[in-house]
């Protein structure tokens, strides 16, 4: 996950520290939660017993002027009874109830309305824009149509007289210097501390001085490891509407320390649908499809384990999950559904061995509970862990169900939410399960780098290959090496790298026209050719999806881990796979969905193409215009995942860094609409993906 919120008062902190502009007051604020001393607050503070106050809860809830959640030119005791009496009360902001715990107390700024200004600072991929509009404070109205804009491109600064002439010119005269100049520091600073959303509403401009009031901003998570120095101690806040669990932060710190990926997430305690999902994209397509069937208020958390976890850390992440499933009953028990896509590397036999272990140690609860579990997966040495499931089913004391490959992935969804029959138990497959071990697997060393000489097929020509799983080792291979003349592609494995680093990574490699694939992919495949890195998994699945041979159908999907998925629909579907693609699940991919589906509408073996999106980023809108404009005239089948993120109350952000709507625009919902609109073929649900291929 990378852009996350921090409170108003983490933001003010960083602002009062690095902004080194003459006309700006340093932000003084006290926090004050369920635990605080009112006099160690005091004594920390003593500007509290002379100044005027202002008072709101810091929970990341927005418009909390209009709601009525700030208490202003109060003193002291005033500001603690306000608090006294709205400490612990559920309130309700939009469709999300939560709890108040959290107050941030200031100095009140007295001022008039026409002293307030708004500004803020937002990325996107070939730039960052900088918003600014003369009037400020809770009735700004439509900010986009008002405020002036000014777009940076990456990796440079906006001038003194740009800023003068392009935001601040409606100000009145004597306001302009002060202001560009204080724009231009807080542009330095949010580009300096990996800042990648940064909003100020009012910002009052009196007297010559520059007054932060009102504050919200996300910082770039992933970029930890540069900026936390910097940053110094503080904890990323949960939504407004969820409380901070520390079975989630501990899963936080197992997922910091490992190459895997371990993420989760509560959303209902009490639910009665628990998830232990491998994949990013799969994760984020069971909880869709729990949505669709009716269950989004039964589903109980969202997360997902990827990236080849050892048995060990599969084993503490399912006990985690076990122990919040059964620590409430349900009347009507308990569904745990153990899903995933077909792996293209993790040893499935490993990861499931954990979760058995986790099972065992959990029977008597999972008894108790009356827990039903439901289990879809395949990939590499996948016979070992189904036939380890089911044997533990035999004696574990709760009814199982374990399917593999043959059965839709979310299939199970159905069967375990009554809205499908049960099909009988599929005998286990022969196949040459062991013939071919995936990287990361092998006891020899896999290369970590490999070029090869133009094939005259497409894709590759000469390509760097990096399967870090980290960005720290990757660094150094890709971030700073030389871009060689012969090398055209690069595939960037690793996940969590920083978006300013990705984004000038970029835009170095589009001026040396050097495609990139990834961050955070597993690569691609050209069947009957080459495949990039693991995909495509084991033999066994290279030959049931088709791979050893080209069909007619090229696909492009974010998702790393739902392109084998793609690879088995499109192979029972059609006649196979031409080539796939999965650019990433980061919030900027090397390369779009365009990039490649204008190669595809080129290549007259690609007689149609699919498309596999994802909730975040506006790419697909791009597409939508080259459909409408005959750019793209070949069928294409669309499908954007997280459509179940309406269903929730409160904002998730799913298991891939870009998977998380920062607009209405962005929500896969929306997406969907503008595809099937455009005359792109859009299923009604990824169940129906198949289907619609056909």
């Amino acid at each position: 996950m990378s852009a996350k919120a921090i409170t108003e008062a983490t933001g003010k902190s960083l602002l009062s520290k690095f902004l080194c502009s003459s006309s700006v007051v340093k932000s003084q604020f006290a926090v004050v939660d369920e635990n605080s001393d009112w006099q160690q607050v005091v004594e920390e503070n003593p500007w509290l017993l002379k100044e005027k106050l202002v008072v709101k809860p810091d929970q990341l809830i927005k418009r909390r002027g209009k709601l009525g959640l700030i208490k202003v030119n109060t003193d002291l005791s005033g500001a603690r009874a306000w608090i006294d009496e709205r400490m612990n009360k559920v309130v309700k902001v939009d469709r999300a109830s939560g709890r108040l715990h959290n107050f941030i107390i200031e100095p009140f700024v007295p001022h008039k309305q026409d002293e307030e200004a708004y500004v803020c600072i937002y990325s996107h991929r070939y730039s960052d824009t900088i918003l600014f509009h003369h009037e400020g404070g809770v009735d700004i109205g439509d900010v986009d149509a008002k405020a002036l804009r000014l777009d940076v491109p990456i990796d440079s600064r906006p001038s003194f007289d740009d800023i003068k002439l392009k935001l601040v010119h409606n100000l009145p005269s004597e306001k302009q210097d002060y202001v560009a100049a204080f724009i231009s520091t807080l542009y330095d600073v949010y580009v300096d501390l990996y800042f990648t959303y940064l909003e100020i509403n009012p910002l009052v401009l009196t007297e010559g001085r520059v007054y932060i009031l009102d504050l919200a901003a996300k910082l770039d998570a992933t970029a930890d490891f540069v900026c936390k120095q910097k940053w110094g101690e503080f904890e990323f806040p949960p939504a407004f509407g969820r409380d901070a669990y520390p079975e989630e932060a501990y899963i936080a710190d197992l997922d910091a320390k490992s190459g895997a990926s371990l993420k989760l997430t509560i959303l209902n305690k009490s639910g009665r649908i628990w998830t232990m999902v491998a994949g990013g994209g799969a994760s984020v397509i069971y909880s869709d499809t729990i949505c669709e069937l009716g269950g989004a208020s039964e589903l109980a958390n969202y997360g997902e384990y990827s990236g080849a976890p050892t048995e060990m850390q599969t084993y503490e992440y399912a006990k985690t999950i076990l122990s919040l499933m059964t620590s409430e009953k349900h009347p009507e028990g308990k569904i745990l559904l153990i899903g995933g896509g077909i792996a293209n590397f993790t040893n499935v036999a490993a990861t499931f061995k954990g979760i058995v272990k986790a099972l065992v140690e959990f029977q008597t609860k999972l008894i108790d509970h009356k827990v039903s579990i439901f289990v879809r997966r395949a990939g590499p040495n996948y016979q070992e862990g189904l036939r380890v499931m089911r044997e533990v089913g035999g004696t574990l004391g709760v009814p199982i169900h374990v399917f593999g490959p043959e059965t839709h992935m979310t299939a199970i969804v159905g069967m375990a939410m009554g809205k499908k029959s049960l099909p009988a138990m599929p005998e286990p497959a022969l196949t040459t399960a062991n013939f071919l071990l995936p990287g990361g697997m092998m006891s020899a060393p896999t290369p970590s780098k490999m070029a090869r000489t133009d094939s005259g097929n497409g894709l590759s020509s000469s390509m760097e290959y990096s399967r870090s799983s980290s960005v720290s080792s990757t660094n150094g291979t890709s971030g700073t090496k030389p871009l060689f003349s012969q090398i055209k592609v690069i595939a960037i494995i690793a996940e969590g790298i920083p978006e300013n680093m990705t984004r000038k990574m970029i835009q170095v490699a589009d001026g040396k026209g050097i495609t990139i694939i990834g961050p955070a992919t597993v690569g691609g495949i050209k069947p009957g050719c080459f495949k990039i890195g693991n995909t495509g998994g084991m033999m066994d699945n290279i030959l049931a999806s088709k791979l050893h041979r080209p069909g007619c159908v090229a696909y492009v999907s974010r998702s790393g881990g739902m392109s084998n998925e793609l690879n088995n629909i499109i192979s029972r579907a059609t006649n196979g796979v031409y080539e796939g693609v999965a650019i990433g699940g980061d919030r900027y991919p090397g390369t779009t969905f365009m990039d490649h589906l204008l190669r595809y509408q080129q290549e007259p073996d690609v007689k149609m193409m699919v498309l596999l999106g994802e909730v975040g980023g506006v790419e697909e809108y791009e597409v939508c215009k080259a459909l409408k404009s005959g750019q793209i005239t070949k069928p294409l089948v669309a499908w954007c995942i997280g459509t179940c993120a309406k269903m929730f109350t409160s904002e998730v952000q799913f298991g891939h860094a870009g998977a998380c709507a920062n607009s209405d625009q962005e929500t896969a919902v929306s997406k969907n609409k503008s595809l099937s609109e455009a005359g792109a073929y859009v299923p009604d649900s990824f169940d129906n993906l198949g289907k619609t291929i056909q």
